[in-house]
């Protein structure tokens, strides 16, 4: 079985937006207890939820799309976070995220070596990415 990623998908540092993505078959499971009973998104719709900590706390208001598999870059369930890009608010999300016992920190170029293992792209479209 599969483990389940996550990793900034776009630049660290600060920024109006930032994009956390996880792709795995954990995905759903842990986007749920994230959202600590909130309506749990329609698949490819962009929704506007609280993302809760552990602790309770609020870490930031983000727009979540949850994406089942197979239609998705990775061939697997993934979702993705859009949210304020500040890097209190970036590094809390990936502390948070790192805790969770069904994720890990996804090794550079994670994404698209899955996307190429489930016959999502080929060997020449990943190397032009």
């Amino acid at each position: 079985r599969a483990q389940t990623i996550f990793a900034l998908s776009t630049h660290p540092g600060p920024a109006a937006i930032a994009v956390i993505r996880m792709s795995g078959p954990d995905c759903r499971h842990v986007l749920s207890n994230l959202l600590h009973g909130q309506k749990f998104p329609t698949p490819r719709h962009a929704s506007v939820r609280q993302i809760i900590g552990a602790d309770g706390d609020i870490i930031d208001q983000s727009m979540v799309l949850w994406m089942p598999q197979p239609h998705t870059y990775t061939g697997e369930e993934m979702t993705e976070f859009h949210m304020h890009g500040g890097p209190a608010v970036v590094q809390r999300m990936l502390k948070e995220l790192s805790k969770c016992v069904h994720l890990r920190h996804a090794q550079p170029g994670e994404f698209t070596k899955r996307a190429v293992l489930n016959n999502k792209i080929d060997l020449s479209e990943a190397e032009g990415i």
